[in-house]
Order: structure tokens, then sequence, then C-alpha cells
């Protein structure tokens, strides 16, 4: 499985970059899939580790851990919990042009104490290796 979605390690942090489809895409993935792994988008330049695949390891645990890990990125948890409040919206209510940051603090509903910082960037629809 290919998803247009494209992730990158800098300076200690997690970014994902993808469509408001590219994002979609990944929640169907994730929905659909809750032991898997997929190749991740390797499109443009990289000023940090372009990741080339993803791993995703459900848990019962009710949070979510996002590391990178070499060059894959593995989601670790209750990926449920995690789409239905964030990934559903990046494919249908957030603006294209827009991001958003996702960091673990101490009592977060949804992400693990050993959570990376995640910053999630939205691309206008169309934009060239965006998915």
């Amino acid at each position: 499985m290919d998803l247009p979605v494209r992730a990158e390690w800098l300076e200690g942090e997690l970014i994902l970059t993808a469509t408001r489809n590219g994002y979609e895409r990944l929640r169907e993935w994730m929905r659909a899939e809750p032991e898997a792994a997929a190749h991740l988008e390797q499109t443009g330049t990289a000023t940090g580790v372009l990741l080339a695949e993803v791993i995703l390891s459900g848990t019962m645990s009710p949070r979510v851990t996002f590391k990178a890990d070499g060059v894959r990125l593995r989601i670790t948890g209750s990926a449920e919990a995690f789409l239905v409040r964030n990934f559903e919206g990046l494919g249908t209510v957030v603006s294209p042009g827009s991001h958003s940051h996702w960091d673990y603090f101490p009592g977060h509903p949804l992400l693990a104490s050993d959570s990376v910082p995640t910053l999630v960037e939205v691309l206008p629809d169309g934009v060239e290796g965006s998915g």
C-alpha cells in the first residue's frame, strides 16, 4: 500500500504533510488495517530524515504514540480513538494551507507520554506530490 502522506523527522519533531484527501486515505487505511505497514510519499527535498514507511500497531491503550524509528514512522495505540478526533477532521474540516501541533502534555486525553511532538500540515488540493 502506498499512502500520499509525507513524513519527515527534523530536530526532534515529526512533520506530516498531505492534502485533505491524503489524510482521508490515511484514516481509511488505519481504520481498515489496525496492524499493518504502508509506504509513505518520498517526493520533495527533505531538511531532515524523510520517513519511507508507516507501521501501525493497534493496542488496547486509549492513547496513541507517534515515533520516528530510523526511516519508519511508528503509530502505536488505539488508532480508532485518535482517528475520530484528529485525522477525520484533517480530511473534512481543516482548511488547506493550515497546520496543527499534536504535542503531549500531562493528562493529554489522546497522546501517550512517549509520543514525539508532531506538526501536521494540510496542503491545498492539487499541490504537486501531495497525494
